[in-house]
């Protein structure tokens, strides 16, 4: 985290909408897709990540942004320090060798989701299903899947609604699975489909 400490960041933190995505894998991508639409559209917001992403030196970015994206893939645990206002979960590793701790974990994490709230989370996923079911007291539950699609001449073309939009650098089932996650978190923060699709162009997972 260069050489910032996790509490520095939340000092500095305080005012901005924090959103966090953790799961087992993805949240790299997931995260670096929502900076790329924001960076698009000219939207400043603050990261931190567990790499930098492409182009810059540091996985570092504090400024006076309104909006904080934190980066949390988990091993064995899901750390609850940076207090989220929208969560996002990516998916549950099911051959951890301590999947009922991870569980554990993850409930926790789901649990300290404030009231008014949002938890974003892959609803093809068995676990994150039973725990983003739970009930928790106005907190927003909102369901993520693969993104519709067809392949065509080996281009991906996303399918919304009776439109196409596309061709995009996609491939393989996680790209559009993280693209659904990442459309769904910026929806929350005013991002309509029209200016993420637009967004959408040009961006390439690494």
């Amino acid at each position: 985290m260069g050489s910032l400490s996790t509490s520095e960041i939340l000092d500095q933190s305080q005012d901005k909408q924090r959103i966090v995505i953790a799961g087992s894998s993805g949240t790299f991508e997931v995260a670096t897709l929502i900076l790329h639409v924001l960076r698009q559209l000219k939207r400043p917001c603050d990261y931190v990540l567990s790499r930098p992403p492409e182009g810059q030196t540091s996985s570092v970015h504090v400024s006076d942004a309104p909006v904080l994206i934190v980066d949390q893939p988990i091993a064995d645990s899901v750390p609850l320090d940076w207090h989220h206002h929208i969560a996002v979960l990516t998916g549950f590793d099911a051959h951890a060798t301590s999947e009922e701790s991870l569980i554990r974990s993850f409930d926790a994490f789901a649990d300290a989701t404030p009231k008014s709230g949002i938890l974003i989370y892959n609803e093809s996923d068995r676990i994150l299903t039973v725990i983003c079911t739970k009930e928790r007291p106005d907190v927003l539950y909102v369901p993520f899947k693969s993104h519709p699609h067809h392949e065509e001449s080996g281009n991906t073309y996303l399918v919304a609604g009776s439109k196409e939009r596309g061709p995009f650098s996609l491939s393989g089932k996680e790209p559009l699975l993280y693209v659904s996650a990442a459309k769904e978190t910026l929806k929350k923060i005013g991002v309509t489909s029209e200016l993420f699709y637009q967004a959408l162009q040009g961006f390439r997972f690494r």
